[in-house]
């Protein structure tokens, strides 16, 4: 039996090139671990979630919206995996967004202690809309 291919690649290359993806993403977010938060921020001197998460990918060459209420409306909604988005609704109506790392955890811009890696812990999960692919 012949491998699956789409447009000339098999789905184990499309695969592991998912995956070589999701660990590029990971590596970038890693080494903003401590940057401050900053309302509003999209820089490697300050950031705020989405600007974060935006810089990230950016740096990976795939664009994504500035706002978590725009990630909200774009791209698909998936089973969590490492590297895709995590969508929060949070108790105060705002929204909040961070990168599934796996194992149930993230990397996010907290706005009390700058960019850090934390459990989706019983304090997260009754807060998450949804897991979003973008690639």
């Amino acid at each position: 039996m012949e491998p699956i291919t789409i447009i000339g690649l098999t789905l184990a290359a499309l695969a592991g090139a998912k995956s070589l993806k999701a660990r590029n993403i990971e590596k970038t977010a890693l080494k903003y671990l401590g940057t401050p938060y900053v309302w509003g921020g999209c820089s490697p001197s300050g950031f705020d979630c989405s600007g974060f998460v935006q810089t990230v990918y950016r740096e990976n060459n795939i664009n994504l919206p500035r706002t978590t209420l725009e990630l909200l409306k774009q791209n698909k909604s998936i089973a969590r995996k490492k590297g895709d988005l995590v969508l929060f609704d949070m108790p105060s109506g705002s929204r909040h967004v961070g990168i599934y790392l796996g194992n149930n955890q993230m990397i996010h811009a907290s706005s009390t202690r700058g960019v850090v890696v934390e459990e989706i812990s019983n304090y997260w999960q009754p807060f998450i809309i949804e897991y979003k692919s973008v690639f």
